[in-house]
């Protein structure tokens, strides 16, 4: 009704929507007996039945139920024969009337529809408590023989609800079923079933998840039982236990898998057995699987094997970066030098650098800078924030890029005033020097950062014409810097920059007034003859200064000309590039500067 004066202030419900003249009886279904109520829940209404359900149960709660002649006619809907949906909500109802006692439950468990058989388990496990063992037999039955995959995630479900001595045999029989291995539901459910009594007994899941052919339970039980002491000893024991050098390969792989990049550990309870183990199966493959773990697990008597095959460069890069990582890993003291001395090998670079930042000192960080220049545009930028994680390095840095043996474009807005944040005097007087003042950015620039990076997405630059992207930057870009050697040398050179990573794109063009090199600083002159002239002076002497323009274009001016001359802490650079072209020129702009090699021009 849209006539105010006659809504019903009392209540804010919605009562019916209607499309036309629909005709509608009312119904007053308190007003109805037991079994009237009864025959409701055959409606094709789901709030009727879903109400008559409800007064049935509040009937049983205040003891005026007919249970007798009830339990008999919600039995006889709830018979084989009938409809699925009608045969639930018979058996709802008895379980919430108090109809349907755990024992009359276990008949259930065996009815020919699935869904019942589920409802069954969730109803005997509700109240989590310990199951009767013909139920627990039902159950395990269920979850090794049952053929329908609805059924056994109802009996998944069951095992967080369960105590600990019925959780895990069921565990292991829903483990034990490989047809299930590509479900997209029952290996998650029995792994999040499993994970609280991992750490209780991690020797029993550890041998469940090595029966199992479900490989994602198997890894995130060993990584669970990884986490704390008592489970990494008792997947090193796992491991000891090997019976051939196959098993014992294979199982060490795993161990070293679970412990990921978790450092300092201590040496396990099972470390005598491993050693033991290795003598006794004997064999290269054996041996080298206990010196892979020795060397994780930081034995110094190890180091020298893997140091020998990190330097040897006859050996297969794939081995070379295995004991890199090992030696890392494992706290070699002497990685820092090793490493530094990789960072010239294309095909070891990467593991070169992921080694670095704990072994950061003066003398890694001189061989970070000499080898630098030579880096791809995706591993400069790690190189970067390596340099500027700490104080010592930060300065060395800053001394590189002073005497040009570094491009200073390198380093984003971001990462410069995590410099500033080190607090040291040298550090800030060097930066002060290379860039000037760094202003504060906009308040709206995260938000500005989330909204093209969510634009740009990898699928959407992939499919972009880096052809027609070129163009684009000549029109924008082109017109203050150069890439590949072409546009115009008015700003910074971007070829050698980190336009490859789109943070440090994005913190740059969206907020180009953060900073701001001292050679790069906006000088507004005015002219005695009544002329303005905005741009960066490109030369100066005593007697006349040379300004360059947006474009390339340049205007030398007499200094007696000179009416006043304004130098801004403003870039020269707009805000707002992104928002004054197409979103789609934005994607082929982005696209184009993030490529490694100069592209064609479109035709």
């Amino acid at each position: 009704h849209r006539d105010v004066e006659i809504w019903d202030r009392t209540d804010g419900r919605i009562f019916r929507i209607r499309y036309g003249e629909m005709k509608s009886s009312r119904i007053d279904l308190p007003s109805l007996s037991d079994l009237e109520l009864v025959q409701r829940l055959k409606s094709r209404n789901a709030f009727i039945a879903r109400q008559a359900q409800r007064l049935l149960q509040e009937r049983a709660a205040v003891g005026s139920l007919d249970t007798e002649n009830v339990n008999s006619a919600l039995r006889v809907l709830m018979s084989a024969g009938n409809e699925r949906g009608l045969r639930l909500r018979a058996m709802w109802t008895l379980r919430v009337c108090g109809l349907l006692p755990d024992e009359q439950l276990y008949t259930n468990l065996g009815d020919s529809d699935s869904f019942v058989r589920g409802w069954a388990i969730h109803f005997l496990v509700e109240d989590e408590q310990a199951l009767s063992t013909e139920a627990m037999d039902a159950l395990i039955e269920i979850a090794k023989a049952d053929a329908a995959p609805e059924t056994r995630r109802y009996a998944s479900a069951a095992l967080s609800r369960l105590p600990e001595g019925q959780a895990w045999p069921l565990a292991e029989a829903l483990s034990g079923r490989p047809e299930d291995i590509k479900d997209r539901n029952l290996p998650l459910m029995v792994w999040f079933g499993v994970e609280p009594l991992v750490e209780r007994d991690p020797m029993r899941a550890i041998e469940m998840a090595a029966a199992t052919t479900w490989s994602n339970l198997g890894d995130f039980t060993r990584r669970r039982a990884a986490v704390f002491e008592h489970g990494r000893n008792a997947l090193l024991a796992h491991v000891s236990q090997s019976a051939n050098a196959d098993q014992f390969a294979r199982r060490g792989t795993q161990y070293l898998a679970a412990l990921g990049e978790q450092t300092e550990l201590e040496r396990p309870r099972s470390w005598q057995a491993l050693l033991n183990t290795s003598e006794r199966l004997g064999g290269a493959k054996a041996k080298t699987m206990a010196l892979r773990i020795r060397a994780r697990l930081g034995d110094a008597e190890a180091f020298d094997y893997w140091r020998n095959v990190l330097t040897d460069s006859g050996r297969l890069p794939r081995l070379r970066a295995e004991a890199l990582e090992l030696l890392q890993l494992g706290g070699d003291p002497q990685v820092g030098p090793m490493a530094a001395a990789l960072l010239g090998d294309d095909a070891l670079r990467d593991e070169a650098l992921a080694a670095l930042p704990r072994y950061m000192d003066e003398a890694v960080a001189a061989r970070l800078i000499e080898a630098l220049p030579e880096f791809p545009l995706s591993a400069r930028n790690e190189g970067i924030n390596l340099l500027a994680s700490r104080p010592e390095t930060t300065l060395a840095l800053l001394n590189a890029i002073q005497s040009e043996r570094l491009n200073a474009s390198l380093v984003s807005p971001v990462l410069m005033r995590q410099m500033r944040n080190h607090g040291k005097e040298n550090v800030n007087a060097l930066m002060d020097t290379i860039w000037g003042k760094v202003n504060a950015s906009p308040a709206t620039l995260p938000r500005q950062v989330r909204r093209w990076k969510f634009a740009l997405t990898a699928e959407r630059l992939s499919r972009v014409d880096l052809s027609y992207g070129r163009e684009v930057f000549e029109n924008t870009c082109g017109t203050c810097h150069t890439l590949f050697g072409e546009g115009v040398a008015l700003g910074p050179d971007l070829t050698g920059s980190n336009r490859a990573n789109l943070d440090y794109l994005l913190e740059n063009v969206l907020d180009p007034n953060s900073i701001i090199g001292n050679a790069y600083q906006l000088n507004v002159i005015t002219a005695k003859d009544g002329r303005s002239i905005s741009g960066m002076v490109k030369s100066e002497d005593d007697n006349s200064l040379t300004v360059a323009m947006a474009g390339g274009a340049e205007v030398t001016l007499r200094k007696d000309e000179i009416e006043s001359r304004q130098v801004l802490e403003q870039s020269m650079m707009p805000p707002g590039l992104f928002d004054a072209i197409p979103e789609d020129d934005v994607a082929a702009l982005v696209a184009y500067l993030a490529s490694p090699t100069q592209v064609e021009r479109s035709e």
